[in-house]
Formats: C-alpha cells, structure tokens, sequence
C-alpha cells in the first residue's frame, strides 16, 4: 500500500512541474487594441508583433506574440490633429495593462522584463 501512495506522490509531483509556466517562456502573448474616436480618419498602426503597419477606421484588435525579455512598442497616427487614438494592451488573461490616448499621436512602450 505504501508502494503505491509513493508511486501516485511520485506521478503528482511530476505532472505539476511539467504543467506549463507562462513566465519561464521566452514570449508570450498580448492583446492590443487600437481605437479611432474619428472612423473618418485613416489611422496607421505599427508594432512589435505586427507584421508591417496596418491602416485602421474606427477599432482595431490583434493578438500578437511578442518577446518577454525585449522592450514593446506600439504606434498609432493619422493627420487629423483632432482625432483621439487609444492604444489599450491586455495581457493573456484579459486584465489591462496599460493605456494611453492622445491626439494625432500616441505611442505604448512596455517595458524589458514586464510583470504580467
């Protein structure tokens, strides 16, 4: 009887040390969302993890794949200096991790090593 409650301990153990670990991979995935408060305005958007730059109207929503130990940059603009853009990134479980909006301009910079 003790064979096996050593050998079920055993299994336990291992399978939770082979369960997946988002913070030991070298990347990770992010939502990011891209808003235009103009849908008449063309806004450019560009990336980490978007591949090329990307003309939006109104919203935008990707999901990237972007590296954990490199800094994250996001853009947004358009020639309208009354237009407000909003970049807002969510991490893998849907809780907001930063945010910023600005007119004509606004830039997203996530830091090297981010607490996700």
């Amino acid at each position: 009887m003790r064979g096996k409650i050593l050998i079920l301990s055993i299994l336990i153990m291992s399978l939770y040390s082979c369960s997946s670990d988002d913070n030991n991979s070298e990347y990770y995935n992010i939502k990011v969302v891209f808003v235009s408060n103009n849908p008449d305005s063309n806004v450019y958007i560009s990336g980490t993890g978007i591949v090329g730059g990307k003309y939006i109207k109104k919203e935008y929503i990707e999901v990237v794949t972007v590296p954990r130990y490199n800094e994250k940059r996001f853009y947004a603009r358009c020639e309208d200096k009354e237009t407000l853009l909003t970049i807002k990134i969510f991490n893998s479980k849907g809780k907001l991790i930063k945010e910023d909006s600005q007119n004509s301009a606004v830039a997203v910079i996530l830091p090297y090593l981010l607490k996700m």
